[in-house]
């Protein structure tokens, strides 16, 4: 078969890498800048809604069964599964057989998290339409990768529930060198990040683009971080009431019931509050397979235990941001982690403690 492309660039995150980010923004304010440079961004929609993320996309229109990896909930949709599937089958095929432009940029981090023979699969796809297939990972400092994912899961409503966490990283990581091989560019987050031009910038430049037509490159922050003293109230209310119960949905909650506490100030979450356990081990083990492997790596380090928590700015918003839950009863598992904090925060810090017994006591009376 003729190949349809130049080249055919793979995105694969890896997670928690600002993906979210290069996708957005590819498939919306610089689609046509991207263009004018001789690359097409995968342009997948479902009816009238655009799928920048084309991770669901080409995992429901190459592989059975039609949940495969979740791919229908990850491209936000909720229709029959075979209706789905045929209209993404479609559109990915013409994609490959139709070529928009010299190049062709797919992005999904859900790839890098596909098992060994379907990452095969997908290269193999992709190579028929392609003189050359060109692979692009992120890789981040491990500690900042699995707070990352932690917090995802915290503010998703779920309980602490670490399985599958162990060696995730680098398992991904290996998996991707197996199958990619020489085709795999691997290149540091963190260091991106920090570039002129930010992380888009620093991508698109890694594509080929000239450095000089990145000037005004945006770089949005679009996955918004949850403080310390949030995601210790949001714990709390997930483990009381969880998101999901023996895979069904539970009714007390709704998927963005904890979003008013998204915003809650405070100190900077991170896994150092996780020391004691398994997960805090395996993200040691990972930090020094991440030194081992990335010598050069911009960051390899653990992140400072954060300071004192529940400090002034935290105590004057924490009982409006409580208050902004509509179930009365995810505010009350809020209140008994803020008697819990007091106790034991008590014998040092006596003000903050009797701030949060105060604030907990004025929230349950307006939540019976």
């Amino acid at each position: 078969m003729a190949a349809s492309y130049e080249s055919i660039i793979l995105h694969v995150g890896l997670h928690k890498t600002g993906s979210t980010t290069i996708q957005q923004v590819s498939a919306g304010p610089l689609r046509e800048f991207l263009s004018d440079h001789g690359i097409a961004y995968g342009p997948f929609s479902y009816g009238d809604k655009e799928l920048s993320n084309h991770g669901g996309v080409v995992t429901a229109a190459l592989f059975e069964p039609l949940d495969r990896y979740n791919a229908n909930w990850r491209a936000g949709l909720i229709d029959d599964p075979h209706t789905i599937k045929a209209s993404f089958a479609t559109q990915f095929d013409k994609v490959l057989r139709e070529p928009l432009a010299p190049h062709l940029l797919l992005s999904g981090e859900l790839f890098s998290a596909y098992l060994r023979m379907d990452m095969v699969t997908l290269r193999d796809r992709l190579s028929e339409h392609c003189e050359t297939l060109r692979t692009v990972a992120y890789v981040r400092n491990p500690a900042s990768f699995y707070g990352s994912l932690l917090q995802e899961g915290i503010k998703g409503g779920h309980p602490d529930n670490v399985a599958g966490l162990d060696g995730l990283m680098s398992t991904r990581y290996a998996n991707l060198v197996e199958v990619f091989g020489e085709t795999l560019e691997v290149f540091d987050f963190d260091e991106h990040v920090a570039t002129r031009n930010g992380l888009v910038g620093a991508f698109f430049s890694e594509l080929g683009i000239e450095e000089d037509s990145l000037v005004e490159i945006d770089n949005p922050s679009l996955n918004t971080r949850a403080s310390l003293e949030a995601c210790k109230i949001m714990r709390a209310i997930n483990n009381a009431y969880p998101q999901q119960v023996d895979g069904e949905r539970s009714s007390v909650r709704t998927p963005r019931d904890l979003v008013p506490l998204h915003s809650l100030p405070g100190g900077r979450f991170s896994v150092n509050e996780y020391r004691g356990t398994p997960i805090f081990e395996n993200v040691l083990n990972e930090l020094d397979w991440y030194a081992t492997t990335f010598p050069n790596a911009a960051s390899t380090s653990l992140p400072e235990a954060t300071q004192d928590d529940w400090g002034s700015e935290t105590l004057e918003a924490l009982e409006e941001h409580l208050c902004r839950l509509e179930d009365a009863r995810l505010r009350r598992a809020g209140c008994d982690l803020l008697i819990e904090e007091a106790e034991r925060i008590g014998s040092n810090r006596r003000r903050p403690a009797r701030k949060l017994r105060t604030i907990a006591k004025r929230v349950r009376a307006k939540s019976r």
